[in-house]
This record gives C-alpha cells, structure tokens and sequence, in this order.
C-alpha cells in the first residue's frame, strides 16, 4: 500500500507536470514566441526553461503570468524527481529481488517495474497467466449471442494506469527484442492498437514467468525465416 500510494502521487504529478507545460505553450503561441526547433519536443530541457526565464515581454502582466507559470513547473519537477527518487529506493529496498528480475525483461524500465509491483503486488498468488491477464485487463471481453461468441476487445476493468505503461514498454521493447520486433514485422500490416496490446500481453507473459520462477529473463533466438 506504501509503494502504491507513492507510485500513484507519481502518476499524480506526471499529470500536473503535462498541465503546466501545455499552459507556457499556450501562452507562448498566445503572444508568438516560437520555440528553436531544437527545443520544440516533450522532453523539457533545462536550456529550454532557460530560454523561455530569459525571453522580454511586451507587457508586465504576461511576464509576471509567465514568472508564476515557470514557479510551478520548477516546483512540480522536483516535487517529481524526488517522488521518483523516493520509489527506486523502496522497490530496491523492499522488493530487491522481483525488481531486479522484472528489469531483466526487455521493455520494463524502473516505473514499469514498479507499476507491476504497487498495482498487481505478488504476481505468485495467481494460478497461471490468464488469471493475471484478466485482473490487468489484457484478456478479450466476449459476448454470446445464440450459437456464436464475438470478441469485444480488451477488458476495460481495473488497472487502466498499469495497462498503460505495459503497452508503452511493448513499444520499447519492439525496438530491443528480437523475437517481438520479429513478431511485430511479421503483423505490422494488421490493426496496430489491436497488435501493441498483444505485445504487451506477451510482455506481461515474461513478466508472469521471471517472477514465477525466480530466473532472469533470457531472451530467445528469433525465428530465421528462409
């Protein structure tokens, strides 16, 4: 409960942290002040921030809203880098071992491991991986009508935040793994949102044996195709 009350404040601050970007955007385009194209990206450089304290406002009231908006964004990013700092340390602290393990797994960085660890807790109390896949929300929804079942997509029930990071780890690890950047090039032509949540289910597959069995990942050889 620690750990997810911690990890949540993260998810909490991630959301403010887009909020008070989106406003000094705003307001920039508001007055047409163009971001170098070096800086237009998502990650907020401290030479970016730099440039936009040092810029000269026509009017007072756009700098001192500007002074004000900058305040916050200072404020929030280390109310988040300590967050962030706070949570590496307790998962390496108290769950040292099945981080570790889950970091082994390609795609799963620091946060994913510990979304799994705050919001699933001790993957060993589900009986195999279905159970697990349908309490994270990555199994089909079906739906009888007479004679014939009809898949409804994903379950929409639950742990919508650790869906999230699952399928933003598929999309890392399709870069990294070759057994799934093989398995995304052989389907690249199908439904993409239907295929990263496939791969992200075979992500939480990985996740589901490595903490199971207690071994690291080992990464199998991709398929050659002749």
């Amino acid at each position: 409960e620690q750990l997810r009350s911690l990890f949540r404040r993260r998810a909490d601050l991630v959301k403010s942290l887009r909020r008070i970007k989106c406003h000094i955007k705003s307001m920039l385009l508001y007055y047409g002040v163009v971001l170098p194209e070096h800086y237009d990206n998502v990650n907020w450089s401290g030479a970016m921030i730099q440039w936009i304290e040092k810029l000269k406002w026509l009017y007072p009231t756009a700098a001192s809203t500007m002074k004000s908006r900058l305040e916050e964004y200072h404020f929030l990013k280390k109310q988040y880098l300590d967050v962030c700092n706070d949570l590496r340390k307790y998962a390496r602290t108290n769950y040292r071992k099945d981080y570790y393990l889950l970091r082994s797994i390609p795609g799963v960085g620091p946060f994913i491991a510990i979304a799994v660890l705050s919001e699933v807790g001790d993957v060993r109390r589900f009986k195999g991986i279905d159970r697990l896949s349908s309490y994270v929300g990555l199994v089909p929804s079906l739906h009888s009508s007479g004679e014939k079942t009809y898949s409804r997509g994903i379950t929409y029930r639950s742990k919508k935040l650790l869906r999230s990071y699952l399928i933003e780890g598929a999309w890392i690890a399709a870069k990294k793994d070759q057994e799934l950047m093989q398995y995304y090039q052989e389907r690249k032509s199908c439904d993409h949102r239907k295929l990263i949540i496939k791969m992200a289910a075979k992500t939480l597959c990985r996740i589901y044996h490595v903490i199971k069995t207690g071994e690291p990942y080992k990464p199998r050889e991709a398929a050659v195709v002749s």
